[in-house]
């Protein structure tokens, strides 16, 4: 079950959380926007809705076009302001009944930012349902969406929820609001209300009714249709904290889950089961964790050094969960993996004891089984030496003899058909396709991987061209690739066949041709076309070049709305800090950096700043930018933490559980790999004490493949942690922009 906060509600969050929400929500159907695989041409149409000359427009690919008729004029003059990066604002019921666009409007409608629209996919007409910005979420055959309330106080966010279908239209479901978390049909809705001092309590709508659950406690998870929901309440004990977990049932029952007995620094829920993980801190980073179900309860391991992922209820678990974990004695730790409560070791070969620690690791499961990515980091934290192996996973236990399926330098598994491995291997961030161990072609987009025509159809893959728009190759399994489709950016396999985005302009938008490819060849639908929409986001590959300017310059070379802004690259606008001469100053925190070296060398640097922070990019000659510093603050929290915790290790920790708990309280299962901290170590900075963590995301729902090294620093003159941070993508920085960002942050100097 999804969780949808306040920070969901605006220009920015709420844009990438419907990317997001679209993906993970709706199960995408057949019907009047998506015929699926194998349905009568005739009877089902195959419609794709995109924007032309700021309409909004639609065609049936399952049709020849023609002219004023497919394709056809859906809404005019809406978007204006859609580019290719607007491909995810559509939310599509379940059915296929209906649709629902987000487009922005930056003040052209009454002072509002954007709008929402309907459109019937029966006959094409169309609906304003809402102007303003929404975070929305398609739960089955109806829409919730969520907007800022105009009588909320700035001292307490308040948001009220709307549903909308085509027969009821807009209904106010709940106000006041902060939070709201939906069953799967979205007849139930859970959600929360915030006080004056952002103290959350619980609530539960159904059948145009409010009821109260329970005060100061935040939504923990609930089952499938809301009949059973779980309230979560932080509670302060001295120094540390615990969980609190109360189990609430439709009819009034409460049942306490945890409670301060149980001392739960961390938990892992299986609202559908009722299964829970529990994770107690020990002393001396060794912990532990206790698995409880149908009122027993039972100890893992009391040597846990981490906890490193949760997968809940994944397809090939057979409806189960698995937690993922490292314990043992220091230096001597194991992977584990348990499934119901039964634990079985991640049995590597070849690896030496103790091999964790210096190793990055990444778990993938399949429908034949788990993958275990190993890779050995040199001082820079990139991988030197990689192997992927291959587990078969029997009632939950792990196999003890895996398969290594490669050997390399940098592996990646992409995707799994049949049992048999896709993956990538990279060097100095140039990725090669392979196959089950057969090289097939250099220099693709890892994540752009497609088949078309379901099972034992063609395989696609996007191959990269420095930041021209890339190739479309066809592969095949034996090794061999031919370009399909010369300077593609977007595809997505549908319909029985694939929608693609070509050969669009040099220029800001960079309109192009959309086509349709199935058995009977390519099909051009309409040409100068700004974006077309997704069907499923899953599917949906984009491989726009990162580099291309958004700033709204034309293919003409006019100047956007920001050419003459007054920005000078030497100077905060706060006057936080400054560029003087060669040399950087921080005057809010007291440090400098010395420039010449890497100014010797044609690097330039700019100061960006923000409401709260501030960063100093480098780029070459180029104007490629091979790392940059934020530098902010820590929230209380993490300062506390850090009090708290001590030790780089320790902080380490936390931070994974905060992040694990957080996704927990918005409704989201935590993806596979999504966060590792990798390395925790506690070092000087010009003689002050700090801390340095690597840590590691995967692709998941708040993520992507990347790496964070981040600098914490305590200051508790003025009772507040200074922090120094970068993220790298995987495939964009290689390891020398991280071998640089590193000694530049590290050759800081104190003012005093």
């Amino acid at each position: 079950m999804k969780g949808y906060s306040k920070e969901q509600v605006g220009r920015n969050h709420g844009r990438i959380r419907r990317l997001l929400l679209l993906a993970a929500c709706a199960a995408l159907a057949a019907g009047g926007c998506a015929a699926q695989d194998g349905t009568d041409s005739v009877q089902n149409p195959a419609y794709v809705y995109y924007i032309k000359d700021a309409d909004l427009m639609r065609a049936d690919v399952k049709r020849p076009m023609e002219a004023g008729k497919n394709p056809s004029l859906v809404m005019e003059g809406v978007g204006e302001k859609a580019n290719l990066k607007d491909y995810h604002d559509v939310s599509l019921a379940e059915d296929g009944s209906f649709l629902v666009f987000q487009f922005e409007t930056e003040g052209d409608r009454s002072g509002d930012d954007a709008m929402l629209a309907a459109v019937n996919s029966e006959d094409g007409t169309s609906q304003l349902i809402y102007e303003g910005y929404a975070n929305t979420v398609m739960c089955g055959n109806k829409l919730l969406f969520q907007v800022e309330s105009k009588s909320g106080e700035p001292s307490s966010p308040q948001y009220d929820l709307y549903s909308y279908t085509p027969e009821q239209g807009k209904k106010l479901e709940a106000s006041g609001l902060y939070n709201f978390f939906p069953s799967k049909d979205g007849s139930v809705i859970c959600f929360t209300k915030m006080d004056d001092e952002w103290i959350q309590d619980l609530y539960m709508a159904e059948d145009g009714k409010e009821v109260f659950l329970a005060d100061e406690m935040n939504y923990a998870d609930a089952n499938e249709d809301c009949s059973i929901i779980y309230g979560e309440r932080t509670v302060e004990d001295g120094d540390g904290f615990y969980y609190e977990l109360l189990k609430i049932g439709k009819d009034g029952t409460r049942e306490p889950v945890l409670t301060k007995e149980d001392q739960a620094g961390s938990y892992y829920l299986d609202p559908d089961t009722g299964s829970l993980y529990t994770f107690v801190y020990g002393k001396e980073g060794r912990n532990s964790l206790y698995y409880s179900s149908e009122g027993e309860k039972e100890l893992l391991s009391d040597q846990v050094s981490m906890v490193w992922e949760y997968i809940s209820e994944p397809d090939w678990l057979d409806g189960k969960s698995m937690i993922i974990y490292q314990s043992g004695p220091v230096g001597k730790e194991t992977l584990y993996a348990a499934v119901d409560g039964i634990s079985s070791v991640f049995a590597v070969p070849d690896m030496p004891e103790g091999w964790l620690d210096g190793y990055y690791k990444s778990i993938t499961g399949t429908d034949d089984g788990i993958y275990l990515t190993v890779s050995k980091l040199n001082g820079s934290c990139q991988a030197e030496e990689s192997w992927l192996y291959r587990y078969k996973l029997s009632s939950g236990q792990l196999s003890q003899s895996p398969e290594c399926v490669a050997h390399g330098t940098d592996l990646y598994l992409i995707d799994e058909k049949d049992g048999k491995a896709f993956y990538t291997d990279s060097i100095s961030g140039k990725h090669t396709l392979y196959y089950e161990g057969t090289r097939i072609l250099d220099d693709v987009d890892p994540e752009t991987l497609r088949q078309v025509g379901g099972s034992g159809g063609e395989y696609f893959i996007f191959q990269e061209k420095g930041g021209a728009a890339p190739d479309l190759m066809r592969i095949t399994t034996a090794g061999s690739s031919k370009v399909f489709c010369e300077n593609a950016v977007q595809c997505e396999p549908y319909a029985g066949g694939m929608l693609l985005l070509s050969d669009c302009r040099d220029g800001y938008p960079y309109l192009g041709t959309l086509s349709f490819y199935n058995a009977a060849g390519i099909q051009v639908v309409d040409e100068d076309v700004a974006v077309f929409f997704q069907h499923d986001g899953s599917q949906f590959a984009d491989a726009v070049p990162r580099d291309w300017d958004w700033s709204g310059q034309d293919d003409k070379g006019n100047p956007g709305d920001d050419a003459n802004s007054g920005f000078d690259p030497g100077w905060d606008y706060l006057d936080r800090a400054y560029i003087d001469g060669s040399v950087f100053h921080n005057a809010e925190y007291g440090f400098h950096i010395d420039l010449k070296e890497n100014e010797d060398q044609g690097y330039y640097y700019e100061i960006h700043g923000f409401g709260d922070a501030v960063l100093l990019g480098c780029f070459d000659k180029d104007g490629y930018e091979p790392y940059s510093i934020y530098m902010g603050e820590t929230d209380t929290q993490g300062y506390t933490a850090f009090k708290d915790h001590d030790k780089a290790a320790a902080f380490g920790q936390w931070m994974k559980d905060v992040y694990d708990s957080t996704m927990k309280e918005y409704g989201y299962d935590i993806g596979e790999d999504e966060f590792t901290v990798e390395t925790a170590e506690d070092i000087l900075l010009d003689g002050r004490k700090a801390i340095k963590l690597v840590i590691h995301t995967g692709n998941g729902l708040m993520t992507v493949r990347s790496t964070f090294i981040r600098y914490f620093i305590p200051d508790e003159e003025n009772d507040r942690m200074i922090e120094l941070s970068r993220q790298f993508l995987a495939g964009v920085e290689d390891e020398k922009d991280l071998e640089a960002y590193q000694m530049f942050v590290e050759s800081l100097q104190w003012d005093d």
